[in-house]
């Protein structure tokens, strides 16, 4: 059994863990009151509906959301019982789940640190998840608190209650920290997006941007994070970067014993299939190949791909646990 809070009342109570198999899965009819998450409940035609999800009446009250569990393995608050269950799994099924998401947040703040190296001040973070335990947030208010510049941030979800959290933090530390705005936008829908940004004025096109698109591309569909990122390249001035991320079953480092490679993939299918109890999107993984592809319309600052962990330098992973991910960064060419 897990004992679990509720986020609202400040109770404890137990309830019983979900494990391979056991427990709900997304699907079929969605069991809360009508009009809940109506086009989300279904896994047929996710592309069509991803460009739709920005008008959902109401946040789904019966699953979990992926920046909540994130939010857990943070020891962070804001999550429900079921978000908890998840975070409980996930760490069943991989010891390193915290760890991960503590080496994406270390990976977020090297990016940020290297975009204001490079004299870049204004940031747009996609799939940002609660801003509250933002990595770029917090080295953006230590940069501004400590240099001249004054950095900018754009976050952007299109999680409901994400979004609702974000905002209110937000006017809550105003007083504070780096200018940021947050948006509730469809990065799946990437033209709406850039227009939303281009009507609010939100970032200027006549200086370079950093964009952070840290742990969003597995959840996109699978032709689908090409043609975004090349959106993006065409909207952003040149001289951008570009972070990204992806969930991978593939070690990078080359003659890895059989039986490492075989818990690699074994335990990522299990990860992934782990998240399909989560409102969707649901995230998928890519080869070290297809993710070349994905990014080959940036030029990758070296070392090229490696992995969240190790970025600036090569990956060195001997023993890769899921979610083993991906990392490269690059330049919006010219």
């Amino acid at each position: 059994m897990l004992i679990v809070r509720a986020a609202d009342q400040g109770m404890t109570h137990t309830a019983e863990t979900w494990r391979d198999g056991r427990g709900p899965y997304w699907g079929g009819p969605c069991p809360a009151s009508r009009g809940c998450c109506q086009h989300n409940h279904t896994l047929a035609k996710r592309a069509e509906y991803q460009a739709l999800w920005t008008a959902l009446p109401t946040r789904c009250s019966t699953r979990p959301h992926p920046a909540l569990v994130d939010t857990v393995l943070r020891n962070g608050d804001h999550a429900t019982p079921h978000d908890r269950r998840l975070a409980d799994e996930l760490a069943h099924i991989s010891l390193a789940a915290p760890a991960a998401v503590r080496e994406r947040d270390q990976f977020t703040v090297r990016v940020v640190e290297h975009a204001l190296d490079s004299g870049i001040t204004q940031f747009l973070d996609l799939g940002s998840g609660l801003v509250h335990t933002s990595a770029a947030y917090t080295a953006l208010s230590h940069a501004s608190s400590n240099t001249d510049a004054a950095p900018s941030i754009v976050f952007v979800d299109n999680d409901i209650r994400v979004d609702e959290l974000n905002r209110a933090w937000l006017r809550q530390n105003a007083h504070q920290g780096p200018r940021a705005t947050a948006i509730r936008g469809n990065c799946f829908a990437v033209p709406r997006m850039l227009g939303r940004l281009r009507e609010r004025k939100l970032l200027d096109r006549r200086r370079p941007v950093g964009v952070l698109m840290v742990d969003i591309l597995p959840f996109f569909e699978r032709r689908a994070p090409r043609a975004v990122l090349r959106s993006l390249v065409r909207w952003l001035p040149p001289g951008s970067i570009i972070a990204v991320t992806h969930l991978t079953d593939e070690p990078l480092v080359r003659q890895l014993p059989l039986s490492t490679r075989r818990a690699l993939r074994e335990d990522t299918a299990r990860w992934c299939r782990a998240y399909q109890r989560c409102v969707p999107p649901h995230p998928r993984t890519f080869t070290p190949a297809r993710f070349a592809t994905v990014t080959s319309d940036l030029e990758l600052l070296p070392p090229g791909i490696t992995s969240t962990s190790c970025w600036p330098d090569p990956d060195t992973t001997r023993n890769p646990r899921p979610p083993f991910t991906l990392a490269a960064v690059g330049r919006v060419p010219a």
